[in-house]
């Protein structure tokens, strides 16, 4: 019975359960449910604890929890028993008065882990961080809309650079934390994809220094930041005079600009982009020069101002 509920979709799998004792002792094997992704908000949590105890998902590998405050500390432990996790996915949770070597457990055996509106103690981003260094398997790692503006840039450098993707959106990040990030990768690291988004401090970071970390990038997001048009202008030159294969995301309306080894017109729509925002922008300060002062700007102005400063419409 067990080879031909293998053949079975997770739906029919959970049919075949219920029809006789037989078929549900063959169907909860833990092996037939092992792909099965698990997904619980809000008030979903509440019976959780019990179903994740069950027999059937002992090798489940994929865990998302959202809204949980801190209902979800107590579903921690349980979780952890599952050796099996390679995914768990974590939003809107309180894990504050957690033990800081359970987040170290969860990081070790995991795969991929994403943090999002996640409360942690100090002690718990360091321990985090420092579990991400040792963990033999993680190849991902997404913490955003968190505080992170506590964790030392040399730990955060350290643990980026040992990994393949790292999204660190909106996470508070000051300048010597994402200059330490970026330095660290001219070392050679194994990180391809960096997602620094919605950290306003990057506008304290070197412009050379960003087009330097993405020459050792596959993909760069520094997008909902407003940088000034001079450093968009370097950026986008560098990028245009790049090798292989790369994606850049940057301004606040979150353009993204690929090119490839071959892409001459990438490299002239990078570059035609340069100039064209570096113009708009000396047009919007030359009318603003232009206005008298004491009377009122118009609103066409103003509108083409805040668009500039606001939306990234340059």
């Amino acid at each position: 019975l067990e080879r031909v509920f293998q053949s079975l979709e997770q739906r029919d799998l959970k049919a075949a359960v219920q029809v006789c004792r037989r078929w549900r002792e063959a169907a909860e094997a833990p092996q037939l449910w092992a792909g099965v992704c698990i997904r619980a908000a809000g008030e979903g949590l509440a019976g959780l604890q019990e179903v994740l105890a069950s027999r059937r998902l002992l090798l489940l590998r994929r865990l998302s929890l959202e809204d949980g405050g801190s209902a979800c500390q107590g579903l921690l432990e349980e979780v952890l028993r599952h050796r099996g996790l390679r995914k768990v996915v974590l939003r809107g949770c309180n894990f504050s008065s957690v033990a800081p070597g359970h987040l170290e457990g969860l990081v070790s055996r995991l795969e991929q882990l994403e943090l999002a509106e996640t409360a942690l103690t100090d002690t718990q981003q360091h321990a985090l961080f420092e579990a991400v260094v040792l963990a033999p398997k993680l190849r991902k790692l997404s913490v955003s809309h968190t505080d992170l503006s506590s964790v030392c840039p040399s730990l955060l450098a350290q643990a980026t650079s040992r990994l393949e993707e790292v999204a660190l959106r909106s996470a508070e990040l000051t300048g010597p934390q994402m200059e330490e990030i970026l330095t660290a990768l001219d070392s050679g690291t194994r990180l391809e994809r960096l997602d620094l988004a919605g950290n306003l401090h990057l506008l304290q970071v070197d412009a050379g220094l960003m087009t330097a970390a993405l020459e050792e990038l596959e993909y760069l997001d520094i997008s909902l930041v407003v940088f000034p048009a001079p450093d968009v202008a370097t950026i986008f030159t560098a990028f245009g005079l790049m090798t292989g294969e790369k994606s850049l995301r940057i301004g606040y309306n979150n353009g993204t600009y690929r090119k490839s080894p071959v892409s001459e017109t990438s490299i002239f729509a990078a570059q035609r982009s340069s100039e064209v925002l570096t113009r708009k922008m000396e047009n919007a300060c030359e009318e603003v020069s232009q206005v008298e002062s004491g009377t009122r700007m118009p609103a066409n102005l103003i509108t083409k101002i805040a668009g500039c400063l606001l939306f990234g419409h340059y």
